[in-house]
């Protein structure tokens, strides 16, 4: 058992607990930061704003998906 600030008794597995919170929030903060980073890539966005598109909406374009990609990120294919 350990005391909190205000001196009531908080149990070890609320401790640890608390302590895994603290210690797991650098790496939750730096995945935070890589799915930002990922998702704001412009390929990214390319790549949905194309997947976003229905078949249809390529077809009245002219386009088949594979062309439309192409397009989107030439360099990649």
């Amino acid at each position: 058992m350990a005391f909190q600030s205000d001196n009531s008794l908080i149990s070890n597995s609320e401790v640890l607990a608390e302590l895994g919170h603290m210690l797991l929030a650098p790496v939750r903060a730096i995945g935070n930061g890589l799915v930002y980073l990922a998702e704001n890539n412009p390929r990214v966005q390319a790549l949905n704003a194309v997947s976003a598109m229905t078949d249809a909406e390529l077809a009245e374009k002219g386009m088949t998906r594979e062309e439309a990609l192409r397009n989107a990120v030439p360099h990649l294919m």
